[in-house]
């Protein structure tokens, strides 16, 4: 199963949708020269099926969500929507308010043997994961926070 790891904290706070989209799709594709937008291409790279027809599995970590919640949710609502076999791994300083939330406290990362010299807001992992079959997924238009 492929993963994808996508670095959020080179964008800034007030980065917009579309640089979202950008950022995860230059993680995902090498380059795309389809002339598709930046989430039909994303939903044609994570939706393909085996021979069999059964969608082919993948997981999305996004790092460093919490400056960019809102514009992260909408971008996951919709992807997670459009793709069966998308799990997506989420990061962030704070709780994203996200329907499938799972919060996994991770205490600081230590570098070497050197004594941490402040205060450092606890990282959290968020697990979005899709409900079982039966229930409803969560609507591309919820809103989030």
């Amino acid at each position: 199963m492929p993963v994808y790891w996508v670095h959020l904290a080179r964008l800034p706070r007030d980065a917009g949708l579309g640089a979202v989209e950008d950022e995860i799709l230059a993680a995902v594709i090498d380059g795309d020269f389809s002339g598709r937008s930046a989430r039909q291409t994303l939903i044609h790279a994570f939706g393909r099926s085996d021979a069999a027809g059964r969608a082919l599995r993948a997981v999305l970590v996004l790092d460093n969500c919490e400056h960019v919640l809102d514009r992260v949710g909408q971008v996951v609502a919709e992807l997670l929507h459009a793709i069966p076999g998308l799990s997506v791994l989420a990061t962030s300083r704070t709780a994203t308010g996200w329907v499938d939330e799972h919060i996994m406290p991770i205490p600081p990362l230590r570098r070497g043997i050197r004594p941490r010299t402040g205060p450092v807001a606890p990282m959290r992992t968020t697990a979005v994961t899709r409900r079982p079959p039966g229930m409803n997924s969560p609507s591309p238009s919820k809103k989030w926070r």
